[in-house]
């Protein structure tokens, strides 16, 4: 069994927008935990007021304070789809429910980073999460809490350098006017046949892995993607077996808005083994982000 991570940096400020040393994050935690809160909605009735913190405890995960904890929201009424036989149609209805929609999140301080549990359907997902924990401190205290995804075109080149790569797609354009390196190589092969665009993925040989490394194919992509002549996305995993995957950004083919799509960042999704008997999900959560961003 495996699940799905997201992670997000973050900030905590106080109420003079100074920022919050990591020390304190634990306790603002724990001064929210059970109080209610809205989530985006600017005039909430009682109902609304619905979204809680709860099930909240402080341990070391791979060597990491961290605090575990889980966000949701209460359902006290759900539309139920009910067969009419006299009609025979299917009426949708309101039905009184005491239900919840919830995810797990994993706060490390040190590191300034949470990781939310991504899901659908029954689980909330990742930034639907995040969004909720931000709701919860900004309503009950006077401080303010920022996320962001964590997975900027930097982040995820500094990631593949640890990642032994399973898939990698491109699409590039060349060089106008001039190319650079990387990515001088597959503008020159470009150009001679006149190719305005091209697309490709690449997998490793049979039994093998890819690796970024300082030349080759994936450099020359992830070079012209810098300057704002491609995009790029990838699967990859982990020393200790997480699975990395970043969906390669829409290609715009105009070089300013492919920059301005680079700068905005997109989820990096961590799959994890679930109690694997190596590791805990907890342990694999945390010890994947120190691979990826601790140094």
């Amino acid at each position: 069994m495996k699940s799905t991570w997201v992670y997000f940096r973050y900030t905590m400020f106080d109420e003079y927008d100074d920022v919050i040393g990591a020390r304190e994050h634990a306790q603002i935690l724990e001064e929210v935990k059970g109080l209610p809160a809205p989530y985006r909605n600017r005039d909430p009735a009682p109902k609304d007021i619905n979204n809680i913190l709860m099930q909240l405890r402080h341990e070391q995960v791979d060597g990491e304070k961290c605090s575990l904890f889980v966000i949701g929201y209460k359902i006290s009424d759900r539309v139920e789809r009910r067969y009419n036989e006299r009609e025979d149609r299917v009426d949708l209805e309101s039905a009184p429910a005491d239900d919840m929609r919830v995810t797990g999140l994993i706060m490390v301080p040190r590191l300034r980073m949470i990781a939310v549990r991504d899901g659908s359907g029954e689980r909330l997902s990742a930034v639907s999460g995040a969004g909720r924990l931000r709701a919860v401190i900004e309503y009950n205290l006077d401080c303010g809490f920022n996320f962001e995804r964590t997975s900027s075109h930097d982040d995820v080149v500094r990631a593949m350098a640890n990642l032994a790569l399973e898939e990698f797609t491109f699409e590039v354009r060349p060089f106008n006017p001039h190319p650079t390196n990387p990515g001088q190589k597959l503008h020159d092969l470009m150009k001679p046949n006149e190719i305005g665009n091209l697309k490709a993925k690449a997998t490793p040989a049979a039994g093998g892995a890819m690796h970024s490394g300082t030349e080759g194919l994936i450099p020359e992509a992830t070079g012209m993607s810098e300057k704002g002549y491609g995009q790029f996305g990838l699967v990859g995993r982990t020393e200790s077996g997480a699975q990395i995957k970043f969906q390669k950004p829409r290609f715009v083919g105009e070089t300013a808005k492919d920059v301005d799509q680079q700068e905005k960042p997109t989820a990096l999704r961590v799959t994890v083994p679930v109690d694997d008997g190596e590791m805990t999900e907890y342990e694999y959560v945390v010890h994947t982000m120190k691979e990826l961003f601790d140094g």
